[in-house]
């Protein structure tokens, strides 16, 4: 049985029976998602803990950032986990028909951003770095049929995202062309 996530919504007066009743401002933010969770879904198990450290993850830290699959039956709570990965991470639902590259496309967007620095030496002149930020790709309602249809994304799946491993080729269809390699890292 999955809780009625419809009482999350804002009431009349904007802002009873919204996740901001449970937030406590005294505790850390890891405690605040999982008080959430537990106040949002059912589980069968008590995975909360392990659901609320992969959401909070520092993607931009890691080498290798495995995926983390929900299997369950309809109304156990996976869509409800996928829309507070999604919330809390600022992103959009990625579609089981997104293909290889445009996964790869979307992943590189979403985890730089440009920020304003300052010049060493210098109080009013600022230069735009990129940096790497945390970030989340979430999808809902993937099933084998996907894999099947498209072994690049079961691969991407298998075995997560590894920035050191992590190739785009371009090649030429003319024959004696070099091939360029760009690695991201």
């Amino acid at each position: 049985m999955s809780f009625d996530y419809s009482v999350l919504y804002k009431s009349e007066d904007g802002i009873s029976n919204t996740w901001r009743e449970i937030y406590d401002e005294d505790s850390t933010l890891p405690v605040n998602l999982l008080c959430i969770l537990q106040s949002s879904i059912f589980l069968p198990h008590d995975f909360y803990d392990i659901i609320a450290a992969y959401f909070l993850l520092p993607s931009a830290l890691c080498n290798v950032v495995p995926y983390l699959f929900l299997h369950g039956q309809s109304g156990s709570g996976k869509s409800t986990l996928a829309k507070v990965a999604k919330h809390l991470h600022g992103v959009a639902f990625n579609s089981s028909s997104d293909t290889f590259a445009g996964i790869r496309n979307s992943l590189d967007q979403r985890r730089t951003t440009w920020v304003e620095m300052p010049l060493p030496d210098e109080e009013r002149r600022t230069y735009s770095k990129q940096v790497e930020k945390n970030t989340c790709m979430v999808w809902d309602d993937v099933d084998a049929s996907v894999f099947i249809n498209s072994p690049d994304l079961y691969r991407l799946f298998k075995f997560g995202y590894d920035r050191s491993t992590d190739k785009i080729t371009i090649s030429s269809k003319e024959v004696g062309q070099k091939v360029v390699s760009f690695a991201r890292l």
